[in-house]
């Protein structure tokens, strides 16, 4: 359960990462 759970979280972060980029850094989850 904690395998899938940080599956998730790679996934997320990787997600939020390419966001991060498309906005030049202006959109940090402000």
């Amino acid at each position: 359960e904690g395998r899938g759970t940080l599956e998730r979280l790679k996934k997320d972060s990787f997600y939020w990462y390419q966001k991060v980029i498309e906005t030049n850094g202006k959109d940090l989850g402000e």
